[in-house]
């Protein structure tokens, strides 16, 4: 059998949320809220003059991360789970997320950390960007990051 080269081969643990019980979905649902607004509580202690692209646009769109793959799981379970209890948790977390995780980045303050963030655009030049920086602009799901660069 051809395996795909690009592709991470997945261990058990990576394919640990297939077992998810409904304690253990809201137990995940609570960590991502939970950290996520950490992670936007760490971006608004900064203050204005120390405002980067690293320590504001970059950690705001890092901090949204863990999203995908907790919603993919969720997504995932919602559909396929054996059992009615476990979809029927999956898709409450689905709102729970949706619902939370908008209200903790659309508060004004982080609105307010945005505008107020100084971009040098020598260092936002692409031969200049990191490597990380490069390659996770290109995907997709970082369309906030993009469309900031292009203010």
């Amino acid at each position: 059998m051809q395996t795909n080269p690009t592709r991470t081969p997945r261990t058990q643990k990576d394919l640990a949320w297939a077992t998810w019980s409904v304690a253990d979905i809201k137990k995940a649902t609570r960590q991502y809220l939970a950290q996520l607004e950490q992670d936007v509580d760490r971006l608004l202690a900064i203050s204005d003059d120390e405002r980067t692209f690293d320590n504001t646009y970059w950690a705001l769109e890092k901090a949204g991360a863990p999203y995908h793959n907790t919603s993919h799981f969720l997504s995932m379970l919602s559909h396929c789970a054996t059992k009615a209890p476990v979809r029927d948790a999956a898709r409450s977390a689905m709102t729970q997320i949706g619902q939370e995780a908008l209200a903790i980045l659309h508060r004004p303050e982080v609105y307010q950390a945005v505008r107020a963030c100084k971009l040098d655009r020598k260092k936002l030049d692409p031969d200049v960007r990191s490597e990380e920086h490069t390659s996770e602009l290109q995907s997709p799901d970082h369309l906030v990051c993009r469309l900031l660069l292009e203010k």
